[in-house]
């Protein structure tokens, strides 16, 4: 029973901070985009500035609009542009030139794939961490499940299986993908 609680303690901590990090991510980065409009739209000179001579909460409450709406409508755009033929080429051409710089290159393609896990639909996330027999028997690795086996292929097969993903060190985006038996992993 204190087994059981302990685990259902971290599966609680997990569930919280995979909810709290890309929370206070796309806060944190939401505040420092609309910082950074502001502060550069408000250095266009005073004679051309529309909200000149207005009361200073109103500038302010507009400034805030104008921070957020930018960078949202810049988002939209760019969104437009990669459900398009040419826009998607453009986007396609702008990845390959930013992974072929070293550094940025690598930090790019881990967001990325990061992103596209946790803002999938529910039928392609990881559903429950457990522990496989990996690479050979009485060896244990970490695996996410990403699913269970479709109706077609399970029903050849006489045991319940299920498909997981065993991340690799050093980068734990990467990794293998196995369908082993269900019950031969352990929660």
């Amino acid at each position: 029973m204190l087994q059981r609680f302990k685990q259902d303690l971290k599966n609680d901590l997990i569930a919280g901070l995979l909810v709290v990090i890309p929370l206070a991510t796309t806060i944190w980065l939401t505040i420092n985009i609309a910082s950074w409009v502001i502060n550069f739209l408000t250095r266009v000179p005073k004679q051309v500035n529309p909200f000149d001579g207005l009361n200073p909460i109103l500038v302010n409450l507009l400034n805030l609009f104008v921070g957020l709406a930018v960078p949202l409508l810049c988002i939209l755009v760019i969104g437009l542009m990669a459900r398009n033929i040419a826009g998607k080429w453009l986007l396609d051409f702008g990845e390959r030139l930013l992974q072929a710089i070293p550094f940025a290159g690598s930090v790019y393609k881990t967001l990325k794939q990061l992103l596209e896990t946790l803002l999938k639909d529910t039928n392609g996330k990881f559903r429950r961490v457990v522990l496989v027999e990996y690479p050979r028997r009485g060896v244990w690795a970490i695996a996410f499940v990403t699913g269970s086996i479709s109706n077609d292929i399970q029903s050849h097969i006489a045991r319940p299986m299920l498909s997981v993903f065993i991340p690799t060190t050093p980068n734990p985006t990467t990794g293998w993908y196995a369908v082993v038996p269900e019950d031969e992993v352990l929660n």
